[in-house]
């Protein structure tokens, strides 16, 4: 594997490290702006989002089924839509915030084993609600090797069922669900993973492809 692109800056996300190595705790004004997606807490009275009802996963993807269509733009701004991908590997990973501790680990996992996703003929593209130029920014930051899609509307993440209610800290609230889609060669589902853990998904991820190869 290649040695790890992580700059100095990397702020690790182990549980308890919060407040150190530039993690901010939860809770603080530093911590909800850096977290904003991923944290949007419903206030008291506050009306839900019409397309933030609790959907049930097997509902938005079906193994064997095409994935919902969308059209999106990277961080570069060119148009990225799943059917690009026929013929190889899609892995499309769903993340909450750029430049966070839980996503800067995943996302520098994932460029870290490209090389072997390559091997398996595999496409490693992220999303989440940021902008174009938040990406560009954490791209650059990390030396990142994949490609970020911007959604900040939520609709292919709704599609994904990747946007909903979730449980953070204690706290019920409406925001991206980590999640992961390995779509086929077919253009088909192959694989989904409906919540994830940050820390060692990419792991998970390849030894997931190589299972589907064999089969």
């Amino acid at each position: 594997m290649a040695p790890s692109t992580r700059s100095a800056g990397y702020r690790c996300s182990i549980p308890g490290l919060a407040g150190f190595a530039g993690v901010p705790s939860p809770g603080t004004a530093l911590y909800v702006s850096q977290n904003g997606p991923e944290i949007q807490q419903r206030g008291h009275g506050q009306t839900r989002h019409p397309a933030c009802k609790k959907l049930s996963m097997a509902d938005k993807l079906k193994l064997g089924a095409a994935p919902p269509a969308f059209s999106l733009p990277d961080q570069d701004g060119k148009t990225v839509k799943p059917g690009d991908y026929k013929g190889q590997w899609l892995v499309l990973y769903f993340y909450p915030n750029d430049d966070t501790p839980g996503c800067t680990t995943e996302a520098c996992d994932f460029t870290d084993g490209l090389k072997d996703f390559e091997k398996l003929d595999a496409t490693v593209v992220g999303c989440s609600p940021n902008s174009l130029e938040s990406h560009k920014k954490f791209i650059a930051k990390y030396k990142l090797k994949v490609r970020l899609l911007s959604d900040p509307e939520h609709k292919a993440m709704t599609a994904y069922g990747a946007w909903g209610e979730k449980v953070l800290y204690g706290r019920k609230s409406i925001g991206v669900i980590r999640s992961t889609v390995i779509v086929g060669p077919d253009g088909k589902v192959a694989h989904h993973w409906a919540r994830v853990k940050a820390k060692g998904h990419a792991d998970a991820v390849r030894e997931k492809l190589k299972e589907l190869r064999a089969a």
